[in-house]
């Protein structure tokens, strides 16, 4: 009995990885403002001009489109309650970059709605987001998000961020991105297929 458990035990620690250099895709948010930035003082005008806002939407659009059919396969393929969350988490996304009236206040509410179903499931989900090195996109996935939401909310001028005012929308549309590609990594780090599947029987 307790050489299962130890089994047990052994076979989720083999599934954890720990370190300082895991945590790197938090830096690709603030990487992208320094391109940005860079642009600016070289006054690299094709690259500051180009891509635009209308091109920034559409590939918000594109990343959170691959987001949800790579969280539906992730579910329909080893059933896993955590790749439903993420399907679910995709909607509000995606309906916010379609820019309908009421899908600025509707995220919130949908990810708040989300947030409180999956309290319910909260170990279920803490074991799998602590496999492997899902809980650091995870949590780079969030700050970068919470980065763009300050940009948006125009936060950072009050830290006397240089040249925010001639930058700040270029610095949301492009973190925006990153935090949408961030999201989709988060969906396909970790096991697929047959191993993955028997995991979740497990």
């Amino acid at each position: 009995m307790n050489s299962r458990g130890d089994g047990a035990n052994s076979h989720s620690a083999d599934h954890r990885v720990d370190g300082w250099w895991y945590w790197w895709p938090l830096l690709l948010g603030p990487l992208a403002m320094g391109v940005i930035y860079l642009a600016y003082w070289m006054q690299w005008e094709t690259m500051l001009q180009t891509p635009g806002k209308r091109f920034q939407e559409s590939l918000a659009l594109v990343l959170l489109g691959l987001a949800g059919c790579a969280s539906a396969a992730r579910y329909w393929s080893q059933r896993q309650l955590w790749h439903l969350v993420l399907l679910f988490a995709t909607v509000p996304l995606f309906c916010r970059e379609i820019h309908f009236r009421g899908t600025s206040e509707g995220l919130y509410i949908g990810l708040a709605l989300i947030g409180v179903w999956s309290w319910r499931y909260r170990r279920q989900l803490l074991e799998t987001v602590m496999m492997g090195q899902t809980r650091f996109w995870l949590i780079s996935t969030a700050g970068t998000y919470l980065l763009a939401i300050l940009i948006a909310q125009r936060v950072l001028r009050y830290v006397s961020l240089p040249y925010e005012d001639d930058l700040h929308t270029k610095f949301e549309e492009i973190v925006e991105n990153v935090a949408h590609l961030l999201f989709l990594v988060t969906i396909l780090v970790g096991g697929w297929g047959r191993r993955a599947r028997l995991e979740t029987k497990e």
